[in-house]
């Protein structure tokens, strides 16, 4: 950050400690005051979702609008709910 970036981003399901390295990822952008950009959820399996631990931590620092994801491949795996 010190020598120009303007975003920082990163891939929590390759780490140990997904929710930890989010938190983080977060810290950062808020001392930096920068947009994030996430890489999530690289398999087939919805129930190994990084989304609810991303959007818990963006409502916590009130930084909704500058947030990104992608990738998120295993929504394609995801049942279809009922309403």
């Amino acid at each position: 950050m010190q020598i120009g970036a303007s975003v920082i981003g990163g891939c929590p399901y390759k780490d140990k400690n997904p929710q930890e390295y989010s938190k983080q990822i977060f810290d950062l952008a808020e001392k930096y005051d920068i947009p994030v950009d996430f890489h999530l959820d690289f398999d087939l399996n919805p129930k190994n979702s990084s989304i609810p631990i991303l959007v818990q931590e963006t409502f916590n620092l009130n930084c909704e609008v500058r947030v990104g994801i992608g990738h998120v491949t295993n929504l394609s795996a995801k049942q279809p709910q009922s309403r």
